[in-house]
């Protein structure tokens, strides 16, 4: 699937980074990015879905709902190994 760069996806995409440059969005910092991908894999309810969400220090990938439990054990992991300061950074995204 192809996202197309329309006229009302650039003035989105400006209108957030001017948020940003003003300091009225803030980007989420690894642990809520962690959080919300268990709650997207808890909540997505469909047949035989290939899921894959990339972040900046893990890739989970898998087909729903069989391998469910597993993906969100190994979110789990992660949050309880990683440490305080990585789970509070924000890194620096290529995208939104």
């Amino acid at each position: 699937m192809e996202i197309l760069e329309t006229h009302l996806y650039m003035k989105v995409f400006e209108e957030l980074h001017r948020d940003m440059i003003e300091g009225k969005f803030t980007q989420a910092a690894e642990l809520e990015i962690l959080e919300e991908e268990i709650k997207v894999l808890e909540l997505i309810n469909l047949p035989e879905v290939q899921f894959y969400a990339p972040t900046n220090y893990i890739s989970i990938q898998g087909t729903l709902p069989k391998d469910r439990e597993k993906m969100i054990q190994k979110l789990r992991y992660i949050i309880s190994v990683a440490g305080e300061s990585l789970l509070n950074s924000v890194k620096e995204r290529a995208s939104l």
